[in-house]
């Protein structure tokens, strides 16, 4: 089976999930793009065609607090936790701000990195989760209506939780591998 992107994220009336891209664990950078406007979602892999998806009931906003990447802290809504992350990412960017960078430079007031910093033979300068319990935690995200997330990875690892945010009530976004 093809390895693909999954996003699932519960609005007020129930999860919803999308899935995008495939044989994503061949070691090579992918480019993630998650778009939402109101109740439409759009997830784009590549250069693939975009996938979209719609919200359920009346709920258009999502409350963001910390994000999370590689890892989950928070496990209140879910029922079943994805496998950690293990790769590099780079150029994680919400809404415009490239928090990574932020999170490196002191820049947020909050940001919690057990990942590793920088790897050689790349021009960008990515975080490296090298185990199953490495993890970064940034602060809260201001995205209420809309949100545009972007984002870089490459990994061997067939399945793990690439980003996950919990909000208010039962609101969550989470980005991660699966076998498809």
């Amino acid at each position: 089976m093809p390895l693909q992107l999954s996003v699932p994220w519960y609005c007020g009336k129930g999860p919803e999930t999308i899935f995008a891209g495939q044989n994503l664990n061949d070691n090579e950078w992918h480019t993630v793009r998650v778009f939402r406007r109101g109740k439409s979602l759009k997830l784009t892999v590549d250069d693939l065609p975009p996938v979209e998806g719609q919200m359920a009931g009346d709920h258009t906003q999502l409350e963001f607090h910390n994000i999370e990447t590689g890892i989950v802290t928070e496990k209140r809504f879910m029922s079943m936790l994805p496998s950690n992350f293990i790769g590099h990412l780079q150029s994680l960017s919400f809404n415009g701000m490239a928090y990574i960078d932020l999170c490196k430079n002191g820049d947020i007031d909050y940001c919690e990195l057990n990942a590793m910093i920088g790897f050689k033979n790349i021009i960008a300068d990515p975080v490296t989760f090298k185990s199953r319990s490495s993890y970064v935690t940034l602060t809260t995200l201001q995205a209420y209506y809309s949100m545009h997330l972007f984002f870089q990875f490459k990994t061997t690892s067939p399945d793990g939780l690439i980003l996950y945010n919990s909000g208010d009530g039962n609101d969550f976004i989470v980005v991660e591998l699966v076998k498809g």
